[in-house]
C-alpha cells in the first residue's frame, strides 16, 4: 500500500510527524525505513550551542546524501553524551563476549591511526550532494575557539559540493571574518535566496573596506540568479553605499532591508532610491525596517518626504514597514507611502504606527478619494486606535477578498468615534445590527496594545457577536491568554445583511 503514493509525496508527510513517530516507522518495512531516515537527516547540524536539540550531526557520508539543510552554529562539534541518561548495557551472552575477544585480537594485529573529528567531518562531506540551504551562524572566533577553524574547513571543502544544489545561503558573521567564508572562487550556480546581517567586532574595523573587497564582488558575481536579498545590518554599516555599489539583478522579486535610523543628516538613503528605481519593475515583496538607537527618535514629516518613498513599485505583492523604537508622531505624513501602493498589494504589515479610523479608510481608498474596492489585499497586519462595527464594514466594503486580518487596538468600542477605553457590552449591541454574509474573512486575531485581559463573559460575549456577524469566519484568536475560537457559532435572530 505504501509504494502507492509517491516518495516525495511521503517525505512531505513524514515532515508533519512527531520524531518519536518517525523513529518507531523505521520498522515497518523498507520504505519507511528510508523515509525515516530521509526526514531525520533532512536538517542536519554542525554545532551545538546549547544540549537541547532535535538536528542530526552530520557522521558519516551514507546518510550525508540525505541531507537538505545544513546549519553551522558555534558550541562543540557533536552533542555531549550524558553517560547517566543511557539506559544500563545488558550482560554481554557467550558469543557477544567471544566476538568482543575477536575484535580485540583484531585490533592487535591491525593498528589504525585514531580518527579525528575533522576527519570524520571531511569524509561525510563529499556525500552532500543533495543539499539546498546552508546557515551559518558563526559570532566570533574567540567565543568558539575550539571549533571554529574546524567548522571552517569543513566549509572550505564543501564549496565544491555545495555549489551544484545550493539555492539558500544565509551568514551571521563579523564582517571582519566574512572573508574566510566567501571565498572568491566560490560560484554557486543555482543561488537564489541570499541573506546576511552586517555588523563589525571591534569598533576600530572600517566596515565600508570589508564590503567593498568581499560583500560587493560576492554578490555582483551572483546577480544573475539572485531572486531574494536580505541585508540586515547594525550600527556603524553604512546600508546605503553597500546598495549603491550593487548591480541589477534580473531575477530579483523579494528585498529585505534593515538598518539603523539616526537622523535624516546623519543617514542616508541615495542607495535606497537607486536600488529600488533600478529594480522597480520587478520587485514583488519589499520588507523595510528601521531601528532608532535610544533615546527614542520622533518621526518629522520630511522622513516620508524623501525621494526613496516616492519610487512606485507597479509589481509589488507584499508590503512590510516597521519603525522600532520610533516615537510615533507623524501617521497623516505615512499615508500617501501606502498609498502608491495599496492597489497591487496582498499582504500588508505595519508596526508600529497606530491608526484611526479615517486613517485607515484614506490608506484602503488608494490616492484617488472614494477608490475602488481593494480585490488584491488578502492579509492585513495593523495597529488601529478603536476596533468598531464601523472598522469591520469598511475593511468589508473596501477589501471584499481579505483572509486574514491582524489587528492590535488601543480598546474596543460600539462606534468609529468612541472613547478609548473598553466598551465591550456596547460593541457587541451595536455589532447586532451588522452582518456580512458575502464577506470571506477566514482568520481574525485581536491582541491588546497595553496588554490588558478581557473578562471571560466578556470575552466570549465579544466572540459570540463577531461569529453572528461574520458567518464565514473559522479561526479567532485574542482578547483571551491563548485562546482559539475555531466554530462557528449558531443564532437564531434574524439579521439584515449590510452587504449583499
Amino acid at each position: 500500500m505504501t509504494t502507492e503514493l509517491p516518495y516525495e509525496i511521503w517525505l512531505h508527510i513524514f515532515r508533519f510527524l512527531h520524531p518519536k513517530t518517525i523513529k518507531q516507522l523505521r520498522f515497518v518495512n523498507t520504505l519507511l525505513y528510508d523515509l525515516s531516515l530521509d526526514e531525520y537527516h533532512r536538517i542536519t547540524q554542525i554545532g551545538y550551542p546549547s544540549p537541547l536539540n532535535d538536528h542530526a550531526p552530520l557522521r558519516d557520508r551514507g546518510n550525508a546524501r540525505r541531507v537538505r539543510v545544513l546549519i553551522i552554529r558555534r558550541g562543540p562539534i557533536y552533542l555531549p553524551k550524558d553517560e547517566s541518561s543511557r539506559p544500563r548495557r545488558p550482560r554481554p551472552t557467550s558469543w557477544k563476549s567471544i566476538k568482543a575477544k575477536l575484535s580485540q585480537v583484531r585490533l592487535l594485529v591491525v593498528r589504525h591511526e585514531p580518527e579525528t573529528t575533522l576527519d570524520k567531518l571531511l569524509q561525510a562531506v563529499p556525500g552532500l550532494t543533495t543539499l539546498t540551504t546552508l546557515d551559518i551562524y558563526l559570532p566570533y572566533s574567540l567565543d568558539d575557539h575550539s571549533f571554529y577553524w574546524t567548522k571552517l574547513e569543513v566549509i572550505k571543502a564543501g564549496w565544491p559540493i555545495f555549489s551544484v544544489n545550493l539555492t539558500t545561503l544565509s551568514i551571521d558573521m563579523p564582517l571582519e571574518e566574512i572573508h574566510l567564508v566567501l571565498l572568491s572562487h566560490v560560484t554557486l550556480l543555482r543561488l537564489e535566496n541570499f541573506s546576511i546581517i552586517l555588523y563589525i567586532f571591534f569598533p576600530t574595523s572600517e566596515p565600508n573596506g570589508f564590503l567593498q573587497n568581499t560583500l560587493l564582488p560576492f554578490l555582483s558575481h551572483h546577480s544573475p540568479t539572485l531572486r531574494s536579498l536580505k541585508l540586515k545590518a547594525w550600527e556603524k554599516v553604512d546600508i546605503s553605499s553597500t546598495l549603491t555599489g550593487l548591480q541589477r539583478m534580473p531575477c530579483l522579486n523579494s528585498l529585505y532591508i534593515s538598518h539603523p535610523f539616526l537622523t535624516l543628516e546623519s543617514t542616508s538613503f541615495v542607495g535606497h532610491r537607486k536600488f529600488l528605481e533600478t529594480h522597480q519593475s520587478q520587485l514583488q515583496h519589499l520588507t523595510v525596517e528601521f531601528l532608532a538607537p535610544p533615546p527614542s527618535f520622533y518621526i518629522a514629516e520630511e522622513f516620508f518626504n524623501q525621494e526613496w518613498c516616492r519610487v512606485l513599485l507597479p509589481e509589488l505583492q507584499s508590503l512590510s514597514f516597521r519603525l522600532l523604537c520610533f516615537m510615533e508622531s507623524c501617521d497623516d505624513a505615512a499615508i500617501p507611502y501606502f498609498q502608491r501602493h495599496i492597489l497591487t498589494v496582498k499582504f500588508l504589515r505595519i508596526y508600529p504606527m497606530i491608526f484611526s479610523y479615517d486613517q485607515v479608510a484614506s490608506i484602503l481608498t488608494g490616492p484617488k478619494p472614494g477608490g475602488d474596492q481593494l480585490t488584491a489585499l488578502r492579509v492585513l497586519d495593523i495597529q488601529i486606535w478603536c476596533f468598531s462595527p464601523d472598522f469591520l464594514r469598511l475593511l468589508a466594503e473596501q477589501t471584499p477578498r481579505l483572509r486574514s486580518l491582524k489587528l492590535m487596538v488601543s480598546a474596543i468600542g460600539p462606534d468609529k468615534h468612541s472613547e478609548l477605553r473598553n466598551r465591550v457590552p456596547e460593541f457587541c449591541d451595536a455589532l447586532q445590527s451588522y452582518y456580512f454574509p458575502e464577506w470571506g474573512l477566514y482568520e481574525l486575531q485581536i491582541g491588546h496594545l497595553h496588554g490588558s485581559l478581557l473578562p471571560p463573559s466578556l470575552r466570549n460575549q465579544c466572540k459570540v457577536a463577531l461569529f453572528r456577524a461574520l458567518p464565514k469566519l473559522k479561526e479567532f484568536c485574542g482578547l483571551g491568554p491563548g485562546e482559539s475560537w475555531l466554530e462557528e457559532q449558531e443564532t437564531e435572530t434574524v439579521l439584515t445583511p449590510v452587504l449583499t
